[in-house]
């Protein structure tokens, strides 16, 4: 009897088959995100695309996966190789999003994160204009005569 009550509990433990196809949609979905961030990373070090080429195409990207083509790119901060960091940089400063301003002042006020990794976060909050220094700085206005 003992052996009985196991199989059947053993039989409602599987998960349906719904869900099945739900997990292998995500993982692929996961797999083409970070194929694509890896594929956009490589294009900036290796290609002559345009600035607004990259801006157009990084767009497109963040509209297709959402916030999380913003997070992954985030993650790839802490790349080993530099110059893939330095293209990862490059890319979060050209999305200027602020969504991700709190994440990466997070990331800059870590101790055990890498220096590496800081100073990165550091630089695209820089190149975003979201450092206290700038918010600090009252914004001049300009005004122009017309004559």
């Amino acid at each position: 009897m003992e052996k009985r009550d196991a199989r059947l509990s053993l039989h409602t433990a599987t998960p349906e088959p719904v869900e099945d196809s739900r997990i292998i949609v995500a993982l692929e979905s996961h797999r083409a995100l970070h194929h694509r961030v890896h594929e956009i990373v490589r294009l900036v070090i290796d290609s002559d695309m345009t600035t607004s080429e990259l801006q157009q195409s990084i767009r497109h990207d963040s509209q297709q996966f959402g916030s999380r083509f913003h997070h992954q790119l985030i993650r790839s901060l802490y790349l080993d190789d530099e110059d893939e960091r330095k293209a990862v940089i490059w890319l979060l400063t050209l999305l200027d999003d602020w969504d991700m301003v709190p994440q990466l002042q997070h990331i800059t006020q870590q101790r055990n994160v890498p220096r590496a990794v800081r100073l990165a976060a550091a630089l695209v909050l820089a190149g975003m204009g979201a450092t206290r220094e700038v918010e600090a700085t009252p914004q001049r206005v300009r005004v122009y005569a017309i004559g």
